[in-house]
């Protein structure tokens, strides 16, 4: 049975390290729509992977150095409750990893399901041009009312905005019941809510 774009791009790369400090890079050739953002390293942030995790409220996460120097927690800006609340779905506690040196998290499905939610997050001197590439990455439209700029995917499976010196990449897998208006505007709720928790 042929894979939906939003669960097949899970093993598409997410613009590297080095594509994000030079800017340039290509589109992928597939579907660009629920692609997931890569930095250097084989590390996939949207993974299938069935959890035994519940959904719960996840303490903060250390921070992790990223790329641009600067300590930033991703899993420290939202809750498996946050996730839960924005999508009406359950989800596992946060997973942070930090591929390429960017701060990921990771909220995987419980047992049986399919559908997560990660995003990553890019601060200080790679901030812009991981927002740049990601968005060159995607079918994408600007979304207003999230930090100073951001796109927002056309099938919904990835929005990305940029506030400040911090840039962050929303991606979900999955989803297929939900029309792509539909997750659009459950991802850009969900982006809203991170914007206002950053500093």
């Amino acid at each position: 049975m042929p894979k939906s774009p939003r669960v097949a791009a899970v093993t598409l790369a997410i613009a590297t390290t080095a594509l994000a400090a030079a800017c340039s890079g290509s589109k992928s050739n597939g579907p660009s729509a629920g692609a997931t953002p890569a930095t250097t390293g084989a590390a996939t942030t949207g993974t299938t992977t069935a959890a035994s995790t519940t959904a719960s409220t996840t303490s903060a996460a250390p921070p992790q150095t990223t790329a641009g120097g600067t300590a930033v927690g991703a899993c420290s800006l939202a809750s498996a409750a946050d996730v839960a609340a924005n999508y009406g779905e359950q989800f596992g506690a946060g997973q942070p990893s930090s591929p390429g040196g960017f701060s990921n998290c990771l909220f995987p499905p419980p047992t049986g399901a399919v559908d997560s939610v990660s995003f990553t997050v890019a601060k200080g001197s790679q901030a812009d041009a991981f927002f740049s590439a990601n968005q060159s990455a995607y079918d994408s439209s600007p979304a207003s009312g999230i930090g100073d700029k951001a796109f927002v995917s056309s099938d919904g499976g990835a929005v990305g905005f940029e506030k400040g010196g911090t840039a962050v990449l929303v991606h979900v897998v999955g989803f297929e019941k939900l029309a792509p208006s539909d997750l659009q505007a459950k991802q850009e709720a969900f982006a809203k809510l991170l914007a206002s928790r950053l500093s």
